[in-house]
């Protein structure tokens, strides 16, 4: 609490100065502003100017003496008109002190003190510490004074509800109570009591509150225990509750549900109060606890409590669980032989569950009765017959095993589907016989007989027929027969390009064959439409474009009758050009010409032929003209460049501009030309042309010669040398060659096969990470080339560029986007985070994810074969683990490779919780007798184990915590990540009578179902080579004796040594070998 006040303002006269000395400042005006438990807050007028110093001073009498406290406060700027504030601190509780102020300006002898003020610092509030309720009647409240001195006054109050309707105070401060303990009367009994003090300073200021305090008045004696507690009866949430009272009168009774037997109070979940006006000591009373939590254990006593008294002692209590809620039962799946269904889980878990199964509302006889854990919420009934009506149920089963039956429903499995037809037999001997650029014809030798259609395909993948096919054509012979040969034709191909050509059949009622056997071929490249660019009396040149597809080469022929007999010829089978000539001819001669495309596989394809007639040889040839002077060559692409050069000539000028092969032969190595005239040639006048037709990443000679007449073109000007640009590759795809690896592909484009090519690839389509697995330094030439160590499940981004012979690199190939997946045979599920998932990609193997198991969206991938069809890991080192096997066998067809991959590509290093694997053994034991089948010597099915590989030791090592569920034939153990995973046996002799046990166990001999055995008995399985089986009765009787002989089996055929039939019911059965004995039980239901 703070108080405020205002001081007397003060006038002081100033005192007389001498000569030397400066004018003393006035005296100040102090205002008391602020007051708290150990400090003041003090402002003051300045009264002076300039840098000044104020000293503030603290004392316990009005003549300021002693000084109690001291602070200064120093103003470099202080204003006489101004107020200046200062806090003195470290004051002392519930004092009144006196308080002044002096001013000293710098050069100036200090000022008078200012008129004193004071007060009372507040006092503080006291802690309220303990309260003792002495009897039923008084309470002695004591509390720390928390600093305050001993003249300090208190006082105390006291409330019922904590000081909100009820208030009364036990001392207050009229009475001027100083001590630190007060005793509160007149109270009630049995009643809690909130209890608070607070102290009054010498200026009259009260404190705030302390600590509320609560106890509690005393009671009565207690009064008898009652007895005979007794649960009549129970429901999910409820239970009747009877008692004999033991007491007379007026009580109530505290009937209570607990939940450990050893803390009856701590452990209550429930109570009910009973109140009975006219008790008797032999009474029997009745409650109702409600509600109570379903599936539970209860210990249940009852209290007795007078008015004014204390409780009685619990009973001995009496115990039961109340029933589990009963479940909603639904079909999640209907099959031909199996239904799916789940159920809600109760709120509370039931100990267990009983899914039953019958073909009659009534559920009697239940066809089917398994039992599920208290976790479970599912479950899943096969080996039924389809086109059936059958009634479910599902009952909860609490701890003392009653049963809470949910309603029965009913559905009809699916009818059983018809048998698939057979399969058409697969055509042979495929084979393109006849090629053009655009089509393939092709032939095969049938082998079905009867109305058969053919689908005849041309693909570019001969792994990937189907998948890859760019072409078809169909083909029905009503009459097929066996072995015969038909052909047909399919076309709209490209030229120049492999395919593989393939046939499947489809017989009439049949499903259709797999393709047959692939026969590659190379369609032709397409033809061109030459003519004839250039004709004299002793030269022809043929110029053409580059056909669609392209050209490996081309070659011209000349020859002078229209068979060609005879020919001349020129070629270019490397380098797809656009000109070629021949010379050496005769002048005045008719001449028939030809041009053939050249494919990939060096088969020709002809033009049509062309005829032209070389001119009379000239009488006397025109003076030739002067070579043109080569200037520059620009804007090299990869088919063309921009050239520029002087003329050396004046009128009318053909000029010729060309692109040769051999800097020393100009003339004989031309594979592109450009004529161009100029009517208005100048000496040294500056032409420019762009010649075209050029290949890509290859070395030329550009030079120009001039021609008066454009009769000879001889004397060309000193050539330039250029490389033209490499193409972008085309065509980019990519096949899958084993787990992370890929052979990317891609064409050439146009360029020459000594073109050196850059193969990248990158994770985040190369905005920041990119990896060059083949960089330009290592004058890669090749067009495919194999990428490895991919992560499996991930997205990569592909793409290749080439560079020419100067080292100028050329544009990047489209991007190929490639998704390193597992193989096509693997399966895969989707599994949701925070959701139980089941995964069930084969019939004997079963994932279980908890929640928490993953934390996004997966994929997981299963390979039922990792050695064949591998996912991730190197299927040889797989294989190599399984050989170095010692002392251990895998059982066939039992190991298991996995991989999860999350949203974004991500692989899953590490699950989040457990994940149980279950891979079945029942394949190895059909006959269920606990031994894995053909196995020599005998591996009992207990000895299986999921071993998991380690891919750094190349070897096998144990699951931690596998274990064998007998009665589900499976192995189990759980993961923590995923890998290979192999269930192993460790064979061992059984010859001891440890291995000795029994099946089926019960037996039913006039059960129709073979899993609960046959009427010939009883097996003993695993028999020593000598001793008895001694078969007993509960009560100890000898029933019968067998010996052993030496067989691995022994059958109890269910007699007694009378030879009569044993009775239904349960018995012992012991063997003995000699050295080492076992007993075992059975039971026998007739």
């Amino acid at each position: 609490m703070k108080k405020f006040k205002i001081a007397a303002v003060l006038i002081a006269v100033p005192l007389a100065l001498n000569a030397a000395q400066s004018v003393r400042p006035t005296s100040t005006t102090i205002l008391l502003a602020e007051i708290s438990t150990y400090s003041f807050t003090v402002s003051w007028r300045e009264r002076n100017n300039g840098d000044v110093t104020y000293t503030l001073i603290a004392a316990t009498s009005s003549s300021l003496s002693p000084i109690v406290l001291s602070s200064t406060f120093h103003d470099p700027v202080s204003v006489s008109t101004n107020f200046a504030q200062a806090v003195i601190a470290g004051l002392q509780l519930n004092t009144k002190y006196w308080v002044s102020v002096q001013a000293q300006k710098v050069g100036n002898t200090p000022s008078l003190w200012s008129a004193a003020d004071n007060d009372w610092t507040l006092a503080n509030a006291p802690l309220a510490s303990t309260a003792e309720a002495v009897t039923s009647k008084k309470i002695v409240l004591s509390w720390d004074a928390q600093g305050n001195p001993p003249t300090t006054k208190y006082e105390v109050t006291y409330s019922s509800d904590n000081f909100v309707n009820h208030l009364k105070t036990a001392v207050g401060f009229g009475a001027n109570y100083t001590l630190t303990q007060a005793t509160v009367s007149s109270l009630s009994a049995d009643t809690l009591y909130y209890l608070r003090v607070r102290a009054r300073s010498g200026g009259g200021d009260d404190s705030g509150y302390s600590n509320v305090i609560t106890t509690r008045t005393q009671l009565g004696p207690a009064p008898n225990q009652p007895t005979s507690t007794t649960i009549a009866a129970v429901g999910a949430a409820s239970m009747t509750v009877t008692w004999k009272e033991k007491n007379n009168g007026l009580l109530d009774y505290i009937v209570s549900a607990s939940t450990d037997s050893n803390d009856l109070a701590g452990s209550i979940e429930i109570t009910s109060t009973v109140t009975d006006a006219n008790s008797g000591t032999k009474k029997i009373a009745q409650a109702v606890l409600s509600p109570l939590t379903p599936n539970t254990r209860y210990w249940v006593s009852v209290r007795a409590i007078e008015p004014d008294s204390v409780i009685s002692a619990f009973s001995a209590p009496d115990e039961a669980a109340t029933l589990a809620e009963t479940p909603i039962a639904a079909f999640t799946g209907v099959f031909i032989s199996s239904l799916a269904l789940n159920w809600a889980s109760p709120a509370v878990d039931a100990s267990g569950f009983k899914v039953q199964l019958s073909t009659d509302a009534s559920m009697t006889p239940p066809v089917v009765s398994q039992n599920a854990g208290g976790a479970v919420t599912s479950a899943i009934i096969s080996g039924l017959h389809g086109s059936t009506t059958y009634f479910v149920r599902v009952g909860a089963i609490n701890p003392d095993n009653e049963i809470s039956y949910s309603a029965v429903i009913a559905t009809t499995t699916k009818p059983a589907p018809p048998p698939l037809p057979p399969l058409s037999e697969t055509p042979t001997l495929t084979k393109a016989i006849a090629v053009t650029h655009a089509s393939l014809t092709v032939a095969w030798k049938e082998k079905n007989g009867g109305d058969v259609s053919y689908l005849v395909v041309a693909s570019t993948d001969p792994d990937d027929i189907a998948g890859s096919i760019v072409s078809s054509a169909t083909h029905r012979d009503p009459l097929s027969n066996v072995d015969e040969i038909t052909t047909t034709t399919v076309s709209g191909l490209s030229p120049n390009r492999a395919y593989w050509v393939s046939v499947q059949a489809t017989r009439l009622g049949y499903r259709s064959s797999d393709f047959s056997s692939p026969n590659s071929t190379m369609t032709l490249a397409q033809a061109v439409s030459p003519v004839f660019s250039h004709v004299t009396s002793s030269a022809i040149t043929a110029a053409w474009n580059i056909p669609p597809g392209g050209a490996s080469g081309f070659v011209f022929e000349l020859a002078g009758t229209f068979d060609f007999s005879s020919a001349l010829s020129s070629s270019s089978r490397n380098a797809p050009v656009t000109a070629l000539a021949i010379g050496n001819l005769s002048p005045n001669s008719v001449y028939f010409g030809r041009v053939a495309s050249i494919n990939t596989e060096g088969v020709f394809n002809w033009s049509s032929i062309i005829t032209t007639q070389t001119p009379p040889a000239p009488f006397a040839p025109p003076a030739p003209a002067q070579r043109p002077e080569l200037s520059a060559i620009v804007g090299i692409t990869t088919g063309s460049a921009i050239v520029s050069w002087k003329e050396k000539n004046s009128g009318f000028i053909q000029y010729m501009l060309v692109a040769a092969l051999d800097n020393n032969n100009i003339a004989g190595t031309i594979v592109a030309t450009r004529l161009l005239t100029d009517a208005g040639s100048q000496i040294n006048k500056v032409a420019t042309a762009t010649l075209s037709g050029l290949m890509p990443n290859t070395l030329y000679y550009l030079a120009v010669s001039a021609s008066r007449g454009g009769l000879s073109f001889d004397n060309f000007s000193l050539p330039g040398q250029i490389v033209t640009l490499a193409n972008p590759p085309d065509d980019l795809d990519a096949l899958r060659q084993g787990p992370g690896s890929y052979l990317v592909r891609w064409s050439a484009a146009g360029n020459p096969s000594d073109t050196a090519y850059e193969l990248s690839f990158s994770p985040d389509n190369f905005t920041a990470v990119v990896s060059t697995p083949v960089p330009f330094s290592a004058k890669f030439t090749g067009t495919k080339a194999v990428l490895s160590n991919l992560g499996t499940g991930l997205t990569y981004y592909v793409r290749v560029r080439a560079q020419n012979k100067e080292g100028k690199t050329g544009a990047f190939s489209e991007t190929l986007g490639l998704f390193a997946q597992p193989p096509p045979s693997a399966s895969s599920s989707t599994v949701k985070p925070g959701l139980a998932a089941i995964v069930v990609p084969v019939n004997d193997t079963r994932l279980d994810f908890g929640a928490g198991a993953m934390r996004n969206d997966a994929v997981i991938y299963v390979s039922t074969d990792p050695v064949n069809v591998p996912i991730e890991v190197n299927p040889v080192l797989i294989q190599d683990a399984v050989n170095r096997l010692e002392g251990k066998q895998l059982l066939a067809g039992l190991i298991r490779e996995f991989l999860a991959v999350e949203q974004g590509n991500q692989r899953v290093e590490r699950f989040g919780a457990p994940v149980t694997l279950e891979i079945s053994y029942a394949a190895h034991d059909v006959d269920r007798d606990g031994i894995v089948d053909a196995s020599v010597p005998a591996i009992s099915v207990q000895e299986l184990a999921i071993w998991r590989l380690d891919e750094a030791k190349g070897e096998f090592i144990l699951c931690a915590g596998s274990r064998v569920d007998t009665g589900r034939r499976a192995v189990i153990c759980s993961l923590e990540h995923f890998s290979v995973y192999a269930v192993l046996a460790q064979p061992r002799v059984l010859s001891a009578a440890q291995d000795v046990y029994a099946f089926p166990v019960p037996w039913r001999p006039n059960d129709a179902d073979a899993s609960n055995g046959t009427a010939a008995g009883i097996t003993f399985a695993n028999c020593p080579a000598q001793g008895n089986i001694a078969i007993y009765s509960l009560a100890g009787d000898l029933v019968r004796t067998i010996g052993l002989t030496g067989a691995a089996q022994i059958i109890w055929d269910g007699r007694n040594e009378s030879g009569d039939f044993a009775a239904s019911g349960v018995y012992l059965w012991r063997v003995e070998d000699g050295g080492s004995s076992k007993t075992g039980k059975l039971m026998v239901i007739r």
